[in-house]
């Protein structure tokens, strides 16, 4: 997958930075980099939906219907 996704050269220079030392330590944080960027996403989610729930809601009592 990755021969084909990818030319030589490039395999050559993704390796290079994976063996360099932050390539290394993006392979240590990752998983932990990538649980905590789905958390924000999920709390910043949650946070608009409630958001557009409450101005909806809003728009829908200025308008008198009743919920």
């Amino acid at each position: 997958i990755w021969a084909l996704t990818f030319t030589q050269d490039e395999l050559v220079l993704i390796s290079a930075f994976y063996n360099s030392e932050v390539g290394r330590k993006l392979s240590q944080i990752y998983p932990q980099v990538m649980t905590e960027t789905g958390q924000a996403f999920e709390n910043w989610y949650q946070r608009l939906a409630e958001e557009m729930l409450d101005r909806t809601l809003l728009e829908f009592q200025q308008q008198g219907v009743a919920f």
